[in-house]
């Protein structure tokens, strides 16, 4: 019997469900942990092997928009097994100027910045609430405000075998509309308001269902 390969939307739900990207760096004004685009880029390596896929940042441009510069990064996702990829763009501001660093420093630190963003979309990672650098803490006013204190997140959360049917449901809802972009997904999540599968809680499955039908209708 011949196995069937996974297209890439298959192969791309596969990977945002099993990517985990530690946050191996350290803002130590805001005193915690955060990822930056290197540690996501590590995290995917053995992952993209596995499902035979190679993740690369395909085109870096920089335009002005608004008298302000935009570091505009292509990310791709691509298929060993076929002719197929999912790309996702991410943006960031570039300062035209920034203390105690070069132009080429500027420029860098943006591309990171974007290179990160569109990882992030791509993968589903939830970064909203890192600043990432201690120059972005104190740049973005933040490193002089209290943090709010964590709130307690009691309610129970779907099983591991229910996040994996509404994964594999909406690859195969992507597939048969051929939008395998994963918009289909990002606007499930959304709708939910969620970052990940495994993070719908138990009260919020008849919406997940009546969402499922939407798209299969």
């Amino acid at each position: 019997m011949v196995e069937k390969k996974q297209s890439i939307f298959e192969k791309l739900a596969n990977i945002q469900n099993e990517l985990k990207a530690p946050k191996n760096q350290y803002n130590s004004f805001g005193k915690y942990n955060y990822r930056n685009a290197e540690d996501i880029e590590e995290a995917l390596k053995p992952i993209c092997l596995k499902y035979r896929a190679t993740c690369l940042i395909s085109e870096v441009t920089t335009e002005e928009l608004a008298s302000e510069l935009i570091t505009k990064v292509t990310v791709s996702l691509m298929d060993w097994d076929s002719e197929n990829m999912v790309t996702v763009i991410g943006r960031a501001r570039e300062e035209r100027t920034k203390k105690g660093m070069d132009a080429s420093q500027v420029s860098g630190g943006a591309q990171s910045y974007a290179t990160k963003y569109a990882l992030s979309q791509m993968f589903l990672i939830d970064d909203s609430k890192d600043a990432d650098t201690d120059a972005d803490y104190i740049q973005s006013g933040r490193a002089n405000q209290k943090q709010a204190p964590a709130k307690k997140k009691d309610e129970p959360v779907i099983s591991i075998e229910k996040a994996n049917y509404y994964l594999k449901e909406i690859a195969i809802i992507a597939e048969a509309k051929g939008k395998e972009d994963g918009s289909i997904a990002r606007w499930f999540l959304q709708h939910l308001n969620v970052a990940d599968y495994k993070q719908i809680k138990q009260s919020q499955v008849e919406q997940a269902e009546m969402l499922l039908g939407k798209l299969k209708g």
